[in-house]
């Protein structure tokens, strides 16, 4: 008798995947990787690298929550470090 093969490959999931299944009022978790300047930034989001613009100032290497409050024409979303509270966010951030 033979054993069951396992298939062992993992699924792969596109940006257009991960795009598909946002839902307005998700939160994600990640974190910025890194300052591009003039308010851009390039974060993790669920591991994907996105070009996010904040009004207010994030670091290299902090932990963010990301609500997101539109999906068009673009994916909008408040961003802010994870220990903050939404009453203390500042203006509202989008990814593009």
């Amino acid at each position: 008798m033979t054993q069951p093969q396992h298939n062992s490959m993992s699924v792969r999931r596109t940006f257009a995947d991960f795009l598909s299944d946002l839902r307005i009022d998700d939160v994600l978790y990640g974190r910025v990787v890194e300052p591009e300047g003039n308010g851009n930034y390039i974060v993790n989001l669920n591991g994907f690298h996105v070009l996010a613009y904040s009004e207010t100032k994030l670091m290299q290497g902090m932990k963010i929550r990301a609500r997101v409050n539109a999906l068009q024409p673009q994916v909008e979303l408040t961003i802010m470090p994870v220990d903050e509270l939404p009453r203390r966010m500042r203006g509202i951030d989008r990814a593009v």
